[in-house]
């Protein structure tokens, strides 16, 4: 019995105040009357408390796998990802590979009846979808959730039609549905020219059944930034003066150093997808304010579990994830669709080694990548789909709910791919259910109402098999009951013995990138991918970029719950008008006194700062509305008269400089400065609280309001907000991190100016009434 279960049995709290236990709590199955164990709307954050669980529940799941223990080395071979997935085991470099067989996580040792039901009858009785029968799911979860998942399963299982037993892609998350599972595969995808890969296309031929995902374009836009920075020179272009053999080695070793750093970032960021966007949605963590993660790449007890141990997908984690039942409606519609074009209809009664028809299908799709087209779109000129044909694709597919685990929910389109699904088990021997349960501490069943509350389902397993202990694992985990929605802790709602097993999967891998910014989403990371794919078509705060693993009904009803609705943008798409240069001085000067221009550019984004609304901030600008207010500060306070107490002053705060200079060498004269923190940074804005009323802390001002080191990131991250246009991935970060500083900055600025009459001179009645909401 594995480690975490020995230990966890059962529940011994009766209130669960640390959120980590409860996660282990609920990882862990109950008969389905036992009660369920209460959960805390406010779970602690990654601390120490929550780490030392999370580190103990992650080297469980890793004993789960009996993984082989490993070290690292440094080396050629090791230094990018294969594209066959070898070498991500160090001492056994075949580990994983793509090719490699299955291997066996549970030994059967029940016995099993050499004449089993028929797989037909199975599906049709415990598994097909009845027309209108369509159950949603009950968390909301929308169908981009399972596009992710349906690229996970791609990616670690491609069962081989010739041997059940033999994946033909690697078992580590490497993007093998983008990149390809082997050397040949990758050529057809990349343009062996800057590391970058054919416009909007995708490997493998079986996802092209499926919406599209941005991984190609971000892989693009990686190996663009990383030419563009050429960090230490490492990206650099050959020189034009060597001979041409000479220059295209060097070409062919640049494009192959960009292409695969650019494959181990987009993995990282696929990888960190999994781990905060998806794991908290199966959690019901994206129903709180908690940060904390399930991440297996923590520091561990290297004696214990050591890193680079390399991985072998079971064959019984493949049928763990056949999801099918999640299907919403909408693309069920599309899947009947689809295959109505095939030689056969997949929906007549076919045996179940017929596969004549999806066979038909993969020939069918173009094997150059790029030559591909989908959903009726066109390709333009440089090879790339319309941007607001994705959107409208990725936004339909946000609202589109769901359907839920359990019995009687798997399009009947599906049968055939069910039926052979059940007969490959059946072919390898596969454990029982019942089998599959005890080797994850899990109770096993002793009648058939534990497997499911529904009587009518209940009565037909009966009628197949007879007893619990003969349930084959692949139709019980269909049949079982799905979990109830409980926050935290149960958020993807799936079947009991599926829940426990699901976090034990492929997470021995060794290349990884484990940042994640929790001030942004609670860790979550897919606004990267979208908003750097389709800049143009969402605002930086759009939610469909930042939480689109639900739908936004469900999303607006967490954010308003957490009181968040400022954070995020509900439209669907917007049309970002393109950047016009203007060069002409003249045009600059008409655009700068313009009214209509006037403060429109940082408006919007000043009242998110300061969190309340301000029309008439105190900006400048060139507009007639800003000329009365700068004529009456020039002659009170930028007065020539005042020059030489501005020097005076200057001077004195430069001479306070010299504490932070540091002695370096013999000589007692030789000192160094950092000249941009203690003079460019720091006295402009102790200059700033010297004329305005805001008391800087420092050693003989212990009760400042705030130190110059955080006014300036203050002044800084505004300025960065208001006026500059980043990355939107880059300027929604920096507008998180500088509300709640900014607005604080604004608060005590608007409360010091209200008690010092000078300056409230300086303000007419309109002024003072709209100015006293902001600084």
């Amino acid at each position: 019995m594995p480690l975490l279960c020995r230990r966890l049995r059962r529940p011994r709290h009766a209130q669960v105040g640390d959120y980590p236990q409860l996660a282990v709590d609920l990882m862990t199955h109950k008969p389905a009357d036992e009660p369920q164990a209460p959960g805390s709307d406010n779970p602690p954050d990654t601390r120490q408390t929550g780490q030392q669980q999370k580190k103990g529940l992650t080297d469980d799941r890793r004993l789960d796998l009996e993984n082989v223990v490993l070290t690292s080395f440094f080396g050629e071979p090791y230094r990018y990802r294969q594209a066959d997935g070898s070498y991500n085991s160090l001492y056994n470099p075949s580990l994983g590979k793509a090719g490699s067989s299955y291997s066996r996580s549970v030994q059967p040792t029940a016995w099993q009846p050499s004449a089993l039901p028929e797989a037909q009858l199975i599906f049709d009785t415990l598994l097909s979808r009845e027309d209108g029968g369509f159950k949603p799911h009950p968390n909301g979860i929308s169908s981009v959730f399972f596009y992710l998942a349906t690229i996970i399963i791609h990616d670690i299982f491609r069962t081989s039609h010739d041997d059940p037993s033999v994946s033909l892609t690697s078992s580590y998350l490497d993007l093998a549905p983008l990149y390809g599972a082997n050397q040949d595969e990758q050529n057809t995808i990349r343009t062996f020219k800057n590391g970058k890969l054919k416009p909007d296309s995708f490997c493998e031929k079986r996802t092209h059944g499926f919406p599209p995902g941005f991984f190609n374009r971000y892989h693009n836009w990686v190996v663009e930034r990383l030419a563009m920075i050429n960090e230490r020179n490492r990206f650099s272009q050959p020189s034009r003066t060597q001979d041409s053999n000479t220059r295209k080695r060097a070409l062919e070793i640049l494009d192959n150093d960009l292409f695969q750093t650019g494959r181990l970032i987009v993995c990282g960021l696929y990888i960190n997808m999994i781990l905060h966007d998806y794991l908290r949605v199966i959690l019901g963590l994206n129903h709180t304010a908690s940060t904390w993660s399930l991440d297996p790449r923590m520091e561990t007890d290297t004696e214990k579990i050591p890193r680079a141990g390399g991985n072998q997908c079971s064959f019984e984690f493949n049928l763990l994830y056949r999801w099918h039942s999640a299907i919403s409606e909408r693309d069920e519609r599309w899947l009947d669709a689809h295959l109505e074009s095939l030689p056969r209809d997949p929906k007549d009664r076919m045996e179940a080694t017929d596969s004549h028809s999806f066979a038909t299908f993969e020939q069918s799709v173009a094997s150059a990548p790029e030559r591909r087209t989908f959903g009726g779109l066109t390709r333009g000129p440089d090879g790339r789909y319309s941007d607001s044909d994705l959107a409208r694709i990725w936004v339909e597919s946000i609202e589109d709910a769901a359907g839920a685990f359990g019995p009687n929910n798997i399009p009947r389109t599906l049968r055939m791919m069910e039926v052979i699904g059940i007969n490959h088990a059946r072919a390898l021997r596969v454990a029982t259910l019942n089998d599959f349960r005890k080797y994850f501490g899990l109770l096993p069943y002793t009648c058939f109402e534990h497997i499911t509350s529904d009587p009518a389902v209940a009565q037909r397993l009966q009628a197949l098999y007879g007893q619990p202990d003969m349930v084959e694992l692949y139709p019980g985990l269909l049949s079982e009951d799905a979990k109830p929605l409980m926050i935290p802790g149960s958020g993807l709602c799936a079947p009991y013995t599926l829940s426990r097993a699901i976090l034990s999967d492929a997470i021995m891998n060794r290349y990884h990138e484990a940042a994640s910014d929790v001030l942004v989403d609670d860790g979550c990371v897919f606004h990267k991918l979208v908003l750097r794919a389709l800049p143009t078509a969402f605002s930086p705060s759009s939610i469909y970029a930042h939480l689109p693993l639900v739908t936004p009904t469900t999303n607006r009803t967490i954010v308003e719950r957490l009181q968040r609705e400022s954070r995020y943008s509900f439209d669907r798409t917007r049309t970002l008008s393109p950047q016009i240069h203007i060069s002409s001085p003249l045009a600059v000067k008409e655009i700068l006194q313009s009214d209509a221009f006037a403060g429109d550019s940082w408006r919007h984004q000043l009242t998110y700062l300061m969190g309340k609304p301000n029309h008439q901030m105190g900006l400048y600008g060139d507009a007639t509305d800003f000329e009365q207010r700068r004529a009456r500060l020039e002659k009170t306070i930028f007065c020539p008269s005042l020059e030489t107490e501005f020097r005076d002053l200057f001077s004195q705060l430069s001479r306070c400089i010299y504490p932070e200079a540091e002695k370096i060498g013999e000589l007692p004269q030789t000192l160094q400065i950092d000249l941009v923190a203690y003079f460019a940074n720091a006295i402009p804005i102790n200059f700033v609280g010297h004329l305005l009323p805001l008391p800087l802390k420092s050693q003989v001002d212990v009760d400042g309001a705030h130190t110059p080191e955080d006014l300036h990131s203050a002044l800084v991250s505004i300025f960065a907000v208001l006026f500059l246009r980043l990355d939107p991935v880059l300027s929604y970060n920096i507008r998180i991190a500088a509300q709640p500083i900014a607005a604080s900055v604004g608060d005590n600025l608007e409360i010091e100016i209200s008690n010092v009459p000078a300056i409230m001179l300086l303000l007419d009645d309109e002024d003072h009434q709209s100015e006293r909401r902001g600084p």
